[in-house]
């Protein structure tokens, strides 16, 4: 399951926070941010953050370079 924009899209830290609605997007690293707002059908636009680390079950692989974060499934104790 990969957090990536049909096409690849890509975006700058500039157009990243001029973004009115954020509760998509991810920093992928420096100057790369990937906005699954408007991308409805991908999976990974549904995966759940959860804010205690204790609770992870998985991570993110984030892959700038690619334009995209792959979501790696762990046992609990991911993090």
């Amino acid at each position: 399951c990969a957090y990536e924009a049909a096409g690849g899209g890509v975006l700058a830290t500039a157009a990243a926070i001029r973004l009115p609605d954020k509760a998509y997007l991810m920093r992928l690293g420096p100057q790369a941010y990937v906005d699954l707002r408007e991308e409805p059908g991908a999976a990974a636009r549904y995966i759940n953050d959860c804010r205690n680390p204790a609770r992870y079950n998985l991570a993110f692989d984030k892959r700038p370079a690619e334009g995209r974060a792959v979501a790696v499934v762990g046992d609990g104790g991911v993090g």
